[in-house]
């Protein structure tokens, strides 16, 4: 009697190692790769709240490009939120400093200064181009690509772009 119980179990789970045989994958074959999901987008820039506070990086004096294409070396400038109204920046070659006024869309920067450092002649005129367009500005638009400089007239000066680089 025994012997046949064992025998029973034996076979009974014998059977059920069997059936969970089955419902396995076939190891042998392999498993075709699956595509790998594909990588988030890159989060949409945010649209400035303002114009102070930001380092205002140049995308386009006039109808040019800024140069180089590395966004360290480009002109920008930095407009102090307290109430020294201080403005702060690079030409691209030289450092400079001065003040602004804001009120609304109107932005009007005072006399500036600057150091007087020598580059190539590109550098050299695109520095007189920025220089040029700080001291025509009369209005700035926030934008959802950036700050927008114009003329008394609505003429377009100068593109920014903000870059958070300075704390």
């Amino acid at each position: 009697m025994r012997h046949t119980i064992l025998t029973a179990f034996v076979l009974l789970a014998l059977s059920l190692c069997a059936g969970c045989a089955k419902d396995q994958a076939d190891k042998s074959e392999p498993t075709p790769p699956s595509k790998p999901a594909p990588p988030p987008p890159p989060p949409k820039p945010s649209k400035p709240v303002s114009m102070t506070g930001v380092d205002w990086v140049l995308t386009r004096i006039g109808s040019e490009a800024a140069r180089p294409e590395d966004v360290k070396g480009r002109p920008r400038f930095w407009l102090d939120p307290s109430s020294e109204r201080l403005v702060t920046g690079h030409t691209g070659v030289n450092a400079m400093t001065g003040t602004y006024e804001q009120s609304g869309g109107a932005l009007q920067f005072g006399p500036l200064k600057t150091t007087r450092r020598a580059a190539s002649p590109e550098l050299m005129q695109q520095e007189a181009a920025f220089m040029g367009a700080l001291k025509k500005a009369a209005t700035a638009q926030l934008t959802d690509r950036g700050l927008v400089l114009r003329d008394a007239g609505g003429a377009t000066l100068a593109e920014f772009e903000a870059i958070y680089l300075t704390p």
